[in-house]
């Protein structure tokens, strides 16, 4: 099995770990991601925010401590 996306992906997204995790606690928004450059996409960008929904996490309490 090769790593990576396969050839005929519907919605290929490239960015870095921290900018993932901001997207899957709601504390970027998709849009904002892809205007900032935070996010590269290739193919169908709609289907983009319906993909985040989907593993999407709840934002962690900032007051806490890491």
């Amino acid at each position: 099995m090769n790593a990576g996306a396969p050839e005929d992906a519907a919605l290929v997204i490239t960015t870095e770990d921290e900018q993932l995790h901001l997207l899957l606690t709601h504390r970027l928004a998709p849009a904002e991601a892809v205007g900032s450059g935070a996010v590269t996409l290739e193919g169908d960008v709609s289907d983009f925010p319906r993909l985040i929904e989907l593993f999407s996490f709840p934002a962690l309490d900032s007051t806490v401590a890491d």
